[in-house]
């Protein structure tokens, strides 16, 4: 991939997102729903994380 030296910060950083998006949509071969789809995903490792930190506090008492 070529360098491009004049680039604002703002469009690399959206190039970037594209990119990861194109590549997600590759893997799952899911229907371009970028963000429900990050939604559930954040959603689901919230649960895992919140559920770990509470049954070691409960299993720590």
């Amino acid at each position: 991939m070529k360098i491009v030296h004049h680039e604002k910060p703002s469009e690399k950083r959206v190039r970037k997102r594209d990119d990861c998006e194109r590549r997600r949509k590759k893997l799952h071969g899911a229907p371009s729903e970028p963000q429900g789809g990050r939604f559930k995903i954040s959603a689901r490792h919230f649960k895992i994380q919140r559920s770990l930190i509470t049954g070691e506090g409960s299993s720590a008492d």
